[in-house]
């Protein structure tokens, strides 16, 4: 358990690392950032999210009640941002390169399904943690759109209603985006039952 602890903290720090590599690069890159389009993002709002849950996870010796859903919903959010970014916006690299790109969306979202295939929670998976990813999802749409109507910018085309097709079309992709998080938020949650499946007695053990 403590291999899977130091493990965890690792790769939360990892990801926290990377952020800050892409703030770094950026800003040598393009001469600034703004702090608030920045963190708008929803890939690097994902990796935050699931670093952080890592983190509280590994520092306690029992993970908070219901922590699974926060993790399945972290997890969720991240594997649909680099579906995303792979599909709708073509894997492009932004101003901080393409190792950035690569670690951002590839290789921190492989190893968080990883740490989620391996490392069990104290609660238990269940089909319904399929839509613990859609709490995130709906809180990052409607700070983006209010911030929008603010600011008079948003991170992806898709979530622009300011565009030639409108709300209609923020509609038509939202659909998109819906059915892609229900998808993806039950392969985890599948993935977790089984994990539960085959851990549950060792950690039933483990607890005695």
């Amino acid at each position: 358990m403590r291999a899977m602890r130091a493990a965890r903290i690792a790769l939360a720090l990892g990801g926290l690392a990377i952020i800050a590599a892409d703030i770094v690069l950026t800003v040598q890159s393009t001469g600034g950032i703004d702090t608030g389009d920045y963190f708008g993002q929803f890939t690097i709002l994902s990796v935050l999210f699931v670093s952080t849950a890592m983190l509280v996870a590994a520092s306690t010796r029992r993970e908070p009640r219901g922590w699974v859903h926060v993790r399945a919903c972290g997890l969720t959010a991240l594997a649909v941002a680099a579906v995303l970014h792979a599909t709708l916006l073509g894997g492009a690299a932004g101003a901080s390169g393409d190792i950035v790109n690569t670690l951002l969306h590839t290789v921190f979202p492989t190893l968080a399904l990883v740490d989620w295939a391996l490392a069990p929670s104290t609660g238990r998976t269940r089909w319904a943690t399929a839509l613990a990813g859609l709490v995130f999802a709906v809180l990052y749409l409607g700070y983006t759109l209010v911030r929008g109507a603010i600011v008079g910018w948003y991170p992806y085309d898709f979530v622009n209603p300011t565009g030639p097709a409108g709300y209609a079309g923020l509609v038509q992709s939202l659909a998109i985006v819906l059915v892609a998080f229900l998808v993806v938020g039950a392969v985890v949650a599948g993935i977790g039952m089984l994990r539960d499946r085959l851990t549950r007695p060792r950690v039933a053990a483990a607890t005695r």
